[in-house]
Formats: C-alpha cells, structure tokens, sequence
C-alpha cells in the first residue's frame, strides 16, 4: 500500500474522479488549503476487479483535545502506534484515522 498526503499530485486524480462522480464537491481540494498536507491517504490502486480495497484517511488533529482522545493512536499510514498515543506532547505525532 502506499501513502500520500491529499496534495500529492496522484491522490489528487483520485479526488478529481470523486468530484466528477459528484461524492464530493466542486470546492473540495481548494477549500482543503494548506490542510491537504496534513491529511494522509493509505490505499492501493484502483482494481475493479479487487473487492478487498481499503482505504485509509488519516490526520494529525490541531485540538488538544482530540490529540488526547483515546482513538488517536496511530501512525500516518494507519499503522497502530498504541505504544507511543494518544500523546500531546512532542514525544510521539499520533493520528486520528478512519477506514
């Protein structure tokens, strides 16, 4: 699987399919901003065929909050970072995912 951030250059063709799909909307990477840099994307390639694809998102939250919550214990790919998070301090940078 490989991992970029959403103003990766591929992930952004991947985005564009969803805008044209109309799943998201037309101002969806442009209101992202300099957010896209923090919003990580794990996946494979697009297979028809393969019915097992996954995705995963993944962000670094702002709010200390969140940083702290018990979900927040992962690494950027989606990988558990249980061990290290949740943290707010600089030790580890643990991340919210979704599958």
């Amino acid at each position: 699987m490989a991992t970029a951030n959403l103003d990766d250059a591929t992930v952004q063709t991947y985005t564009q399919a969803l805008v044209d799909e109309g799943e998201l909307k037309l101002e969806f990477q442009d209101a992202l901003g300099d957010n896209a840099t923090k919003i990580w994307v794990t996946g494979k390639g697009y297979d028809p065929a393969d019915t097992s694809i996954q995705a995963i998102v993944c962000f670094d939250p702002d709010s200390k909050a969140l940083s702290a919550d018990a979900t927040t214990i992962y690494n950027s790919d989606g990988t558990d970072n249980s061990a290290n998070c949740p943290s707010t301090t600089a030790v580890a940078t643990c991340y919210w995912c979704a599958r």
